[in-house]
């Protein structure tokens, strides 16, 4: 039963610790730099190289077919107009296509500078620090030897029952109620780290793909100016998540402090049910600011 319940605690403190130390390190890394590290970078220049080949003849597919809306469906006084301003976009089109890799190098370069100057996250060290060594001390203290009662003295044995093994009971519960939060926090958080990846990674080959489509009507070149405003936003977000775990630690810090752990040996079950509560409101905390930072940054920039 103490080797469960120990067991219990470790590995949700230990979850929690590699799910947001892993996030803090990849939110501090470029969108380039992230896609180095998980191995599809190459994958996605490949791509990217691959559909920019293609991007011009699309454009100019684009254009024909706004040429031909715009004779059929505007007035003759009003065609001059429209065939040149269509041209002049087909134009501009073309030559942010030539230059559409170093652009995107450009956006790239700015949002790593502006994530890079908040810093890196703190370490979170929930299975090496003071409240897994209080656990494992208040584990170990607990007896369960329920010798020496009268088996047949019923009430006896009820309220020896209860007193010696409520303790484990109450510790084995809050170590199932922990590995359960720490886990599901842990894995938000991972998810919001590699959105954070994916998404601007995936963005890079369908630019060209948008960019040209922006030849036909004025819907593709809002939809281009909301992928380059989502992009932007993904690319700088992970200075915004660096302060959003920076916060949850300060005020996650503060609530631990409230709940002092005894450093004697065995300590107390109430002393070690509130640092455990503590540590599980750390989690919840830091994952909440995390999604709230996450949902405020998309609406920013969709």
């Amino acid at each position: 039963m103490k080797d469960v319940i120990r067991a219990l605690f470790a590995a949700g403190f230990k979850i929690w610790d590699n799910c947001i130390n892993s996030a803090g390190k990849q939110f501090y890394l470029s969108t380039q730099e992230a896609g180095e590290k998980i191995g599809i970078w190459d994958t996605i220049e490949k791509l990217f190289f691959a559909v920019k080949n293609s991007a011009i003849p699309l454009a100019t597919l684009f254009f024909i077919i706004a040429i031909y809306k715009s004779v059929v469906s505007s007035p003759p006084e009003q065609a001059l107009k429209k065939f040149l301003s269509d041209a002049l976009k087909y134009a501009v089109v073309l030559l942010v296509i030539d230059k559409l890799d170093k652009i995107i190098l450009a956006i790239m370069e700015y949002a790593n500078l502006f994530a890079k100057s908040f810093g890196m996250a703190g370490e979170s060290n929930l299975s090496n620090g003071r409240e897994a060594a209080n656990v494992n001390a208040c584990v170990e203290s607990l007896d369960m030897d329920l010798g020496g009662v009268d088996v047949m003295d019923f009430g006896a044995t009820i309220e020896n029952f209860f007193e010696q093994m409520g303790p484990f009971i109450l510790l084995f519960i809050s170590g199932v109620i922990t590995i359960l939060v720490l886990v599901g926090s842990g894995l938000t958080v991972i998810g919001i780290a590699y959105q954070r990846i994916i998404k601007p990674l995936i963005m890079i080959p369908l630019s060209a793909i948008v960019l040209s489509m922006s030849c036909c009507s004025d819907e593709g070149t809002k939809t281009l100016w909301s992928m380059g405003k989502s992009f932007l936003g993904l690319c700088i977000s992970g200075g915004f998540f660096v302060f959003a775990i920076r916060l949850g630690q300060n005020i996650s810090g503060a609530l631990l402090s409230l709940a002092p752990v005894s450093d004697a040996a065995g300590g107390d079950a109430t002393e070690v049910l509130l640092a455990v509560v503590g540590a599980n409101m750390c989690a919840i905390i830091t994952t909440g600011l995390l999604k709230s930072m996450d949902a405020m940054v998309q609406k920013t920039f969709s």
